[in-house]
């Protein structure tokens, strides 16, 4: 005969059942609002991508206008349509220089903005965004674009500015002076630029590969096309598992974003590193160079 639970323990168990399942209604609940920031948040960053809300860029415009924009005039650099917040300079028709005032949110952003700096020197078979994107969610650092990381406070442009800066003599302005033009000074060729990305944008494997490979930082793609062009076998031989690898991935459909354009990189820049086959890959260097010349002349009037 099966035993009745007294009314004490039957009381127990409904007042247990009662908060277990109110405690669990409570977590989705939470889950379902964290999702819903997280989405809304997601959104927001996509759309201010393409269209940030006239009044943000406004804030932003007036942060950088009063603190980078006088230095990066002097030093040749040219706005994206007077917006000054992307700048761009080439120098002997062969490099990209490009600083970018941005800012950063996360999850939890609200307001203010932050003033961030960014840069970039590359060749210009690397497209550089024309304009970058003035609010990011979250970013990844290549040869496109570097961060400053300045270790200081910050406090708000000027009262009506929902922006902060670096709270620092310069308000940032230094950190143009200090650490990025410098950076620009290091190369003024193709060649230059790439020897400071083979010297930058290598970090050691965690994967044992039996040719004592490694991978890029941040899984950039940019220097595997450089180490192409500029026909360095020893950073092909490195290289060359991490692209076997991202083709075999990309062939078994693990990745999804433009997957059968970044197929027909991947496979060309295979055919490269593993038979020698460089035609392929250097025709579709000089077509995205081509196309990038021909932006910056169209959104920039600067002549190649």
């Amino acid at each position: 005969m099966k035993s009745v639970p007294s009314l004490g323990e039957a009381d127990w168990v409904r007042s247990f059942n009662s908060r277990f399942f109110s405690i669990k209604n409570r977590k989705n609940t939470l889950y379902k609002v964290i999702l819903f920031l997280k989405d809304n948040h997601v959104k927001k960053d996509k759309k201010i991508g393409r269209k940030m809300a006239e009044e943000e860029k406004e804030h932003m415009q007036r942060c950088a206008r009063g603190i980078y924009a006088e230095k990066l005039k002097k030093a040749g650099f040219i706005s994206y349509n007077s917006d000054d917040l992307s700048w761009y300079r080439v120098i002997n028709n062969e490099i990209l220089n490009t600083v970018y005032l941005f800012s950063s949110l996360n999850m939890f952003s609200i307001t203010p903005l932050r003033m961030e700096v960014g840069y970039g020197m590359h060749p210009l078979f690397i497209p550089a965004p024309i304009p970058q994107k003035i609010i990011f969610f979250d970013y990844w650092e290549d040869e496109v674009m570097q961060v400053v990381y300045p270790h200081c406070r910050r406090e708000v442009y000027d009262q009506i500015t929902r922006v902060t800066c670096y709270d620092t003599p310069g308000r940032g302005a230094e950190f143009l002076d200090d650490e990025i033009f410098p950076a620009f000074a290091q190369a003024s060729t193709e060649d230059e630029v790439y020897r400071i990305h083979a010297k930058n944008y290598l970090i050691n494997n965690e994967k044992h590969y039996s040719n004592g490979g490694k991978k890029q930082i941040y899984g950039s793609d940019w220097l595997i096309d450089e180490a192409i062009y500029f026909n360095d076998n020893e950073m092909q031989r490195m290289l060359l598992e991490q692209v076997r690898d991202q083709y075999i991935s990309l062939k078994e459909g693990r990745m999804t974003s433009n997957r059968k354009k970044r197929l027909e990189w991947k496979r060309a820049q295979l055919e490269a590193l593993q038979d020698g086959k460089k035609h392929e890959i250097l025709q579709i260097l000089e077509t995205r160079k081509i196309r990038f010349v021909n932006e910056l002349n169209r959104k920039l009037n600067i002549l190649i």
